[in-house]
C-alpha cells in the first residue's frame, strides 16, 4: 500500500476557504456575536450584569431568569449551528466528483473541524466573555461584591462547562444515535445509515447524479444500472427508488456511456425532518418574540440571551432559504430582497405613539410662561423662611436664584448621570427643584433631566415621600435594552417585509414602554404613571419649562418639544413640533424624540396636514437631537436671549450636564479614508458643534448682568468604564454614584482644593 500523499499547503488552505465560502453568513452572524459580547463595553457590562444578578438573586432583589434563559439559548444555538453548518456544506459542496481521494478526504476532515466548532463556538464564546467582564471590573468591586462575584462566576463557568459536556457526549461520543435507537420518538435525531453514505460523498446533496460508463462495456444497458454495487466509475447507487433514472437514459459523450439520476427529497426523510423541527422552533419563537412577549417580560429574558437566541433563530432560516432555493430553483432570497424594496415604499416607517383621547392644552408663550412662573416662585418663598437653612437663606435674599439647565446626550449613562446628580441635589437641598425654570436636553440627557422633573412633579401632585436618589437609583438599574433589542431582531425584521406598521414589532416604542414600565417598578403603589400619560400634563406655571431637542431628517433642523410656546426663539414656529403637528404624545414618547439614533433606534415620523400638491398628509422624521447639536446649549441660549431677564431680582445658574470629557481625544484617520472622512465628518459635527454651542452659552452668561453663573458638570469616567447602552450594570451605577457622592457639595465646606465649578455650585447653595 503506497503511503498517503502529503497535500500541499495552498491546497489545504484552498479547501479551507470553500469549505467556509457556503457558510458566510452564519461566520458573519458569528462575529457579530464576538464582537457584540466581547470586544464592546457595552457587551462586557452586559455579561457582568447577569453575573451580578445571579449573585443577588440568592441575596437581595437580583434575578436569576437571564442565566437560565441564556444556558437554555446557548443550547439551541449551539445545536442549530452545527446542524446549518453541516446542511449547507452537504448543499454546497459538490467537489467529490472533481478532486482526488486525499482532497477529497482532506475536504471531509476540514468540514468535520467546522461544524465540530460550530458546536462548540457559543459556549467559548460565552466563557470568554463572563471571564473578560470579571477581571475588567475586578478593581471596582467592594470586598463583599468581589466574593459574590467571584462565587457566581465560578458557579456560571461550571454550569457553562457542563453544557459543553453534554454537546460532547452527543455529537462527539455519538450518544445522539444511540438515543435514536433506543427510543423511536427520537429516531429523527440522526440520519438513516444511506443518507449518511450519501451526503459525505461530497456529491451535493441536490445535484442530479452522473455515472460514466465506457462505450466498450457493454454489460450494462436499459436507462437504469444495478444498485447497491461498484459501477466501473466508482459510483455505488443505493437501492431506493428515490434515485429515479432520466427517461433518456444512457446518453453518449465522448467514448462513454452516460446515465444520469435525479434524487427526490424524500430520500433525505431524515435530514429534511432535522432541518423541518429547527425551522419550526425558529419559527416560534421568532413569532412569539414579535408578537406576543410583553416588554417586561424581554426584561426577565435579558438583553445577552436575546441576541444569541436570535443569532440561532436567523441561522436556521437562511440554511432553509439557502436550501429552498436550491431545491425548487426558485429565487425566494431574491424574491424577499424585492418584497423588502418595495415594503420601504409603502411602509409608513416608525409612526409616532399619541394618545387616542386628546387633552389639547394652551400653551404659554415663553416669555409670558417664565414671567408667570417667577410670579408663582417668589410668592412661594415666603413659606421657605421657617424652612431649612439653605431654603432660608435664598427666600431671605434680596435676588434669586434661577436655574437652567443643559444636558449633553450619551445614551443611559448621561441619563443616570443628569438624574441621579440632580436628586443627590435635591435630598440635600428640598428647595432645590423650585428654582429650576428650564431643561433644554438631548438624548440620554432628556431621559435623565425629564425623569428627575417627573418625580418632581410626582412629589407636587401626589405627595411622594421616596427619597429622589432613591428613586434614581432604582430606575437606572433597569433593563431598557432587552425590550428594543428584542423588538430589532425579532419584530423589526419581520416589519420589514410587510407593507404597513405594525406597533407591537416597533423597538422606539418598545423602549418607551420599557421607561414606563421602569416607573412602575419604582412607584408600584403610585395611583398614575407620569411617563405613561400625556406630555401636555407638564404644562403649568408651575412646572419648569421642558426643551426636548431632536432633529428633523428632512432639513437637518433642529426642532423642540415643548410645554411652552417656543416662537420667541429663532424660528420658533417651524420648530415647535407641537404647533406643526397639532400631536398629544405620552411622556415617554415626547423624551424618546431625542433619543432616536439609528440605526439604535427608528426616526420618528410624523403625519400632518397636507401636501402644497394635496397629495396626501405632510411625512417628515425626527431622530436624535444630537445629531444637531448634543449638549442642548444652542437652544437654552436661545431660550435666554428671549427671556425678560432685565428688571427682575434674578441671578442666573445654568448647569450643563456633559459626558464627553474623559473620551474627548479623538483618533487619526488612518484607513480607507476617503470612506472615514465622510463619516467621521458627518458624525463628530455633532460634537463640534456642541463644543462651540457651549462656548458661546459660556460667554453669554458670564456677560449677563448681575453676576450669572456657569457651571460644568462632567463624567471623568471612560465609555469602558461607564458605557454608553440602555441598560448598566450595579457596578457601572456603583462607580457613577460614588463619583456623585465624592463630589457633591457641602455647604459648610471652605475646601480651598475644590475645582472652580464645584466652588460655583456651592457659591449656589451657600448663597453669599
Amino acid at each position: 500500500m503506497l503511503p498517503e500523499k502529503k497535500i500541499p499547503l495552498i491546497d489545504y488552505i484552498t479547501d479551507l476557504l470553500v469549505a467556509l465560502r457556503g457558510i458566510w453568513f452564519l461566520l458573519i452572524l458569528n462575529l457579530l456575536a464576538f464582537f457584540a459580547l466581547f470586544i464592546t463595553p457595552q457587551g462586557t457590562d452586559m455579561m457582568l450584569s447577569i453575573i451580578e444578578d445571579t449573585g443577588h438573586a440568592f441575596i437581595t432583589d437580583g434575578r436569576i431568569v437571564p442565566l437560565l434563559c441564556l444556558l437554555i439559548v446557548l443550547l439551541f444555538w449551539s445545536i442549530a449551528s452545527e446542524f446549518c453548518t453541516r446542511f449547507i456544506m452537504y448543499l454546497s459542496d459538490s467537489s467529490g466528483r472533481s478532486l482526488s481521494p486525499g482532497r477529497v478526504d482532506n475536504r471531509k476532515r476540514l468540514q468535520t473541524i467546522i461544524a465540530r466548532v460550530s458546536l462548540f463556538y457559543p459556549f467559548a464564546l460565552t466563557i470568554l466573555a463572563f471571564i473578560k467582564a470579571f477581571f475588567f471590573n475586578y478593581s471596582d468591586l467592594s470586598g463583599t461584591d468581589k466574593r459574590i462575584v467571584i462565587i457566581t462566576l465560578f458557579v456560571i463557568i461550571v454550569l457553562l462547562l457542563l453544557e459543553v459536556l453534554l454537546m460532547y457526549t452527543l455529537y462527539i461520543r455519538n450518544w445522539i444515535s444511540r438515543i435514536s435507537k433506543k427510543y423511536k420518538y427520537f429516531s429523527w435525531l440522526t440520519i438513516s445509515p444511506k443518507e449518511s453514505y450519501w451526503v459525505k460523498k461530497l456529491y451535493g446533496i441536490l445535484n442530479d447524479v452522473r455515472v460514466s460508463i465506457p462505450a466498450a462495456d457493454a454489460t450494462y444497458s436499459g436507462k437504469d444500472l444495478p444498485r447497491d454495487q461498484l459501477l466501473p466509475d466508482g459510483m455505488n447507487l443505493p437501492d431506493t427508488p428515490y434515485f429515479v433514472p432520466y427517461p433518456d437514459n444512457p446518453q453518449q459523450a465522448q467514448n462513454v456511456h452516460v446515465w444520469m439520476f435525479k434524487i427526490k427529497l424524500a430520500f433525505y426523510t431524515s435530514l429534511f425532518r432535522q432541518l423541518s423541527v429547527l425551522v419550526g422552533i425558529s419559527f416560534f419563537l421568532i413569532i412569539a418574540f414579535s408578537f406576543f412577549i410583553r416588554e417586561d417580560w424581554y426584561m426577565w429574558v435579558g438583553s445577552t440571551a436575546l441576541l444569541c437566541l436570535a443569532i440561532a433563530c436567523w441561522q436556521v432560516i437562511n440554511t432553509s432559504l439557502l436550501f429552498l432555493d436550491k431545491a425548487y430553483i426558485f429565487p425566494f432570497r431574491v424574491l424577499l430582497l424585492a418584497l423588502f424594496l418595495i415594503t420601504t415604499i409603502f411602509n409608513k416607517d416608525h409612526p409616532v405613539r399619541t394618545l387616542a383621547e386628546k387633552n389639547h392644552v394652551h400653551k404659554e408663550a415663553l416669555a409670558t410662561h417664565f414671567t408667570r412662573w417667577f410670579d408663582h416662585l417668589q410668592q412661594s418663598l415666603v413659606h421657605d423662611t421657617a424652612s431649612n437653612d439653605a431654603c432660608a437663606r435664598i427666600a431671605k435674599h434680596d435676588s434669586i436664584p434661577v436655574i437652567f439647565i443643559a444636558a449633553e446626550g450619551g445614551a443611559l449613562r448621561t441619563g443616570a448621570f443628569t438624574a441621579m446628580y440632580l436628586s443627590a441635589l435635591q435630598d440635600s437641598f428640598p428647595c432645590f427643584n423650585k428654582y429650576i425654570y428650564c431643561y433644554s436636553t438631548v438624548s440620554g440627557g432628556t431621559l435623565g433631566a425629564n425623569y428627575f422633573n417627573a418625580v418632581s412633579m410626582n412629589h407636587a401632585l401626589y405627595g411622594d415621600t421616596m427619597k429622589y436618589k432613591e428613586s434614581a437609583n432604582k430606575f437606572f438599574r433597569q433593563d431598557f435594552l432587552s425590550a428594543g433589542l428584542g423588538k430589532l431582531l425579532f419584530g423589526e425584521i419581520i416589519n420589514y417585509f410587510i407593507p404597513w406598521h405594525i406597533p407591537r414589532l416597533d423597538r422606539a416604542i418598545a423602549l418607551e414602554k420599557s421607561w414606563e414600565l421602569g416607573w412602575d417598578e419604582v412607584y408600584r403603589n403610585n395611583p398614575s404613571n407620569i411617563l405613561h400619560n400625556s406630555f401636555n400634563n407638564t404644562v403649568s406655571d408651575s412646572f419648569p419649562a421642558l426643551f426636548i431637542n431632536t432633529t428633523e431628517a428632512e432639513t437637518g433642523l433642529q426642532c423642540v418639544w415643548s410645554n411652552v410656546d417656543i416662537q420667541g426663539i429663532p424660528f420658533g414656529r417651524q420648530r415647535d413640533l407641537y404647533i406643526r403637528t397639532g400631536k398629544e404624545l405620552p411622556y415617554s414618547t415626547a423624551i424618546g424624540l431625542s433619543t432616536r439614533f439609528p440605526l439604535i433606534s427608528p426616526g420618528a415620523a410624523f403625519f400632518y396636514g397636507n401636501q402644497p400638491d394635496n397629495d396626501g398628509p405632510i411625512r417628515r422624521h425626527f431622530v436624535d437631537g444630537g445629531y444637531y447639536e448634543n449638549k442642548g446649549a444652542e437652544t437654552l441660549l436661545q431660550v435666554l436671549k428671549a427671556l425678560p431677564l432685565q428688571g427682575k431680582p434674578i441671578k442666573p445658574y445654568i448647569m450643563q450636564f456633559n459626558f464627553g470629557v474623559a473620551d474627548s481625544a479623538f483618533k487619526s484617520i488612518k484607513a480607507f479614508s476617503e470612506i472615514m472622512e465622510i463619516f467621521n465628518a458627518t458624525y463628530n459635527t455633532r460634537g463640534g458643534r456642541a463644543d462651540i454651542g457651549q462656548y458661546f452659552l459660556k460667554q453669554y452668561v458670564d456677560n449677563l448682568p448681575g453676576g450669572a453663573t456657569f457651571i460644568s458638570l462632567n463624567i471623568p469616567l471612560t465609555i469602558k468604564k461607564f458605557p454608553m447602552n440602555w441598560v448598566l450594570s450595579y457596578t457601572a451605577v456603583n462607580r457613577l454614584e460614588a463619583l456623585i457622592d465624592s463630589s457633591l457639595i457641602n455647604p459648610l465646606s471652605r475646601d480651598t482644593t475644590d475645582s472652580a465649578d464645584k466652588k460655583r455650585l456651592k457659591k449656589l447653595f451657600l448663597y453669599h
